[in-house]
């Protein structure tokens, strides 16, 4: 294969990797909007779009892997196709996680949701995730960075919903199975804004070849501080 063509392969698997983003930020952004029709159709639509995407990502994978054992890239090329893969890996997680977030939204009243306000932590992780992809796109490591500040803003405030719920479950007028949801949502939205951080690393790797090291998992230090359950 000549190298105008293996690059005009490698900015296929580009844009396909960005196009599956896209659709999961989508998917994401409904699974967080408590303002959306919940109901068993909507979550059965919502199953049947991410198997599709869960195909999609598939074939994306199995074409890079083949480019790879064919073309044997180096240097730059191996670095983008290596980026494109960890990042597929990061959308994939974060897709399994929002179908569990729309599963678990359902169980608690749109007030609860918006006293913990999940609602403005929902919206900056969406911001999180479309910054990511734009650092993608750009190969801009300032963008990244952006990326890590909105991390802590938004680990700052699920630190508060779970310090919040901990002090509400003693509270017998309280509904524990809406507490236990609002954790479970809490949690899912840390483990993706961990997923998420993990592509805007890749993009200094794919810039310059620095591999960023990965922080302690901010949701396993929080439960080991509040006596959580990591399952």
């Amino acid at each position: 294969m000549s190298e105008r063509l293996a690059h005009a392969r490698i900015r296929d698997f580009s844009r396909d990797l960005i196009s599956i983003a896209e659709h999961i930020i989508r998917m994401l952004a409904h699974a967080l909007d408590m303002t959306e029709p919940r109901s068993v159709d909507s979550l059965e639509r919502f199953k049947r779009s991410d198997h599709e995407i869960t195909m999609k990502e598939i074939e994306l994978e199995e074409r890079c892997l083949t480019f790879l054992a064919i073309e044997h890239p180096a240097a730059i090329d191996l670095r983008t196709i290596v980026t494109i893969i960890k990042a597929k890996n990061d959308l994939e997680r974060i897709n399994d996680l929002a179908l569990h977030i729309m599963e678990r939204v359902h169980e608690i009243t749109p007030e609860m949701y918006e006293s913990f306000d999940f609602g403005e932590i929902g919206r900056r992780t969406i911001t999180m995730a479309e910054k990511s992809i734009e650092a993608f796109i750009s190969v801009d490591p300032t963008i990244a960075d952006e990326v890590y500040a909105l991390d802590e803003e938004i680990h700052a405030m699920l630190q508060k919903v779970f310090k919040t719920a901990k002090a509400l479950m003693n509270n017998t007028m309280i509904d524990s199975d809406q507490l236990l949801a609002a954790l479970s949502i809490s949690r899912h939205i840390g483990l993706i804004n961990e997923h998420v951080s993990s592509i805007a690393r890749t993009v200094h790797y794919l810039a310059n070849g620095e591999i960023i090291p990965c922080r302690e998992s901010f949701y396993r230090k929080l439960a080991e501080s509040l006596n959580l359950s990591d399952n």
